[in-house]
Parts: structure tokens; sequence; C-alpha cells
């Protein structure tokens, strides 16, 4: 079995990372490991939660997240916020057209 970390992702609280590793088991079939690590003291970085996904599953993942990354992304936040929309000259022309009918 090879293995290769491909990055890891510092979290929030420094004393938890994600690692990011690609998997060729003895078989020959791929996978993709994210590890949830923790950091213990005498103990170094440990491992806390592994998902394993095979080739088809990361592929499926990394496009859902790519086709819904407005809906996580810190930029959305924006769009989110309540915002007032100025009046248009068509609202005031279907204003207008309303109060003269």
């Amino acid at each position: 079995m090879q293995q290769e970390i491909v990055t890891t992702i510092a979290m929030t609280h420094p004393d938890t990372k994600l690692e990011i590793a690609l998997d060729q088991g003895s078989q020959g079939e791929q996978s993709v490991e994210l590890r949830r690590l923790a950091w213990g003291k005498g103990i170094g970085w440990y491992g806390q939660q592994t998902l394993r996904l095979d080739a088809t599953e990361a592929e499926s993942l990394f496009q859902a997240l790519r086709q819904n990354r407005g809906k996580w992304s810190k930029r959305s936040t924006r769009s989110s916020e309540k915002v007032i929309p100025f009046p248009t000259l068509a609202d005031r022309q279907e204003a207008s057209k309303r109060r003269t009918a």
C-alpha cells in the first residue's frame, strides 16, 4: 500500500488540522483519505477521524462542492444579507401607470 499526503490544512483551532492523502491499495484501487488530526501533549499529532473515499466517491464530492460553492463560501455571506433595492425607472413608470388607471 502506497500513500502520499497531498496537503495538510490548518483548522480554526490550533490543536487540530485536516490531512488529505492519496492511497493506492495492494490491489491497485485508489482512494482519498480525509483525516482529522488532533494534538495531544506528550503524544503529538494523532488521528481522530478518517473518511476514506474511493475514486468515484471523491470525484462526486469534489463536483458537489464546486457546484454549491456559493452556498458555503465566505463570499456567499454578502449575498444573504438583506438589501433594499433602489427604485428603477421601470418601477416609477409602472407606479405612474397604476395611479392614472
